[in-house]
């Protein structure tokens, strides 16, 4: 069968080019990153029917890739195959570039916004891991962290598979500085402390009260585990103002009682430090400090980070 068949048959495209991040890395392992959802036999078939081609030849899946050639692909492998088939718009892309922060040869960090998912699920129509998709033109935009939904502020993610392996390290390593702001009803003991167990520690200052039980707290996650600092200000005596799932109809009421109803997720990650990267900051956003000045909470520096990482550095 010819290569025009071929492409008469399937539309094979135009190609993409292998960039120095996919240097050295088999065809079938870069298949299956960019086609995760498809499974294995189909594109073992696509590489002995010719549908995929390296330079224009045919190859097997062992063919190792270099920078500079270019990989034919048959459409209906991005029809089907994507990470969840979204494709982002226009829109999508000139949103993320009012949230870009800061970037260096390694990430990219944004201000991400509370209400705004990070990865994909059942019922997420949109979701910052598939607007990122073709954001970085010529590189591929990695997820190297993430934020639950109704939490805001920074997020990073990686330029290159490189720096996401790098990332993972210190992720795991403990090599990240991240430093939340939160506003918490209760009873939280002493003006510093730490909380936690044998697998996850958050170590915390107060840094405003009041007489209600309202305080607003600087949180250090030693670890990183799923709603950490949800749980450990509950395991606190605490609940977070606009928590939905920690802390009890008891802390409810008595939020409510103050007036507090319906109030987004009083949680913002306000700074993230990677090894060997300048230290990203993110000023708190409308929404969080018109709650703050609804309680009282008025003219506390929230921008003193280097004070306030000492206080919870322990």
């Amino acid at each position: 069968m010819g290569t025009d068949i071929v492409e008469g048959i399937v539309g094979v495209k135009e190609g993409r080019e292998v960039g120095s991040d996919d240097d050295g890395v088999k065809l079938l392992g870069y298949l299956r990153r960019l086609y995760p959802r498809l499974p294995r036999g189909l594109l073992e078939k696509g590489m002995r029917k010719g549908w995929v081609r390296v330079d224009g030849g045919r190859v097997r899946g062992c063919r190792i890739l270099r920078k500079g050639e270019r990989v034919r692909l048959p459409p209906f492998f991005e029809e089907g195959g994507g990470r969840d088939g979204y494709k982002p718009s226009a829109e999508d892309i000139d949103f993320l570039r009012g949230m870009e922060i800061g970037r260096s040869a390694d990430y990219v960090y944004f201000d991400k916004p509370e209400g705004l998912a990070v990865q994909g699920g059942s019922g997420v129509a949109c979701h910052m891991d598939g607007m990122l998709r073709g954001y970085l033109e010529g590189e591929e935009a990695r997820l190297i962290h993430r934020l639950d939904k109704r939490t805001s502020g920074v997020l990073a993610v990686a330029r290159t598979r490189r720096s996401a392996a790098e990332a993972g390290r210190l992720f795991s390593g403990r090599g990240v500085k991240k430093l939340y702001w939160s506003l918490v009803l209760g009873d939280v003991e002493g003006e510093k402390g730490e909380v936690g167990d044998d697998v996850s520690r958050t170590r915390y200052s107060v840094e405003w009260s009041d007489g209600s039980g309202l305080k607003v707290l600087a949180l250090r996650p030693v670890t990183g585990r799923k709603h950490q600092l949800r749980v450990h200000v509950e395991k606190m005596g605490g609940m977070i103002v606009g928590e939905d799932r920690y802390g009890g109809g008891e802390m409810r009421e008595k939020m409510m009682g103050l007036g507090l109803r319906n109030e987004r997720l009083m949680l913002h990650n306000g700074l993230l430090g990677l090894e060997g990267e300048d230290d990203v900051t993110s000023g708190l956003p409308d929404d969080f400090l018109s709650v703050l000045h609804k309680v009282g909470c008025e003219g506390l520096d929230l921008r003193d980070y280097r004070s306030v990482w000492k206080d919870v550095s322990g």
